[in-house]
């Protein structure tokens, strides 16, 4: 049995996520696994994290508010927070 709970993260983008940076956030949200979903509120627009594209479309630049929600299955998040960190 799979234990499945829903997570919801709001950060700051530490800078904007394009290239490299958005590489690295989209490598960290595959390893997590599970459903992730990547919100930007303030333009009520969202993409599904395992997509590399859909979070380039996203926009996020740096200092812009953004939501991450994941059902997981027994995974830690605290690799894609460790990712944000270091972007």
């Amino acid at each position: 049995m799979t234990n499945n709970h829903s997570v919801h993260m709001t950060v700051q983008s530490p800078c904007d996520l394009y290239g490299q940076s958005a590489r690295q956030l989209h490598t960290a949200i595959s390893g997590i696994g599970g459903r992730w979903t990547i919100e930007k509120p303030q333009e009520n627009r969202t993409c599904d994290g395992s997509s590399l594209l859909g979070l380039l479309r996203l926009g996020v630049h740096k200092g812009d508010t953004i939501r991450f929600i994941g059902e997981t299955n027994s995974q830690d998040p605290a690799a894609l927070i460790s990712v944000l960190h270091q972007l």
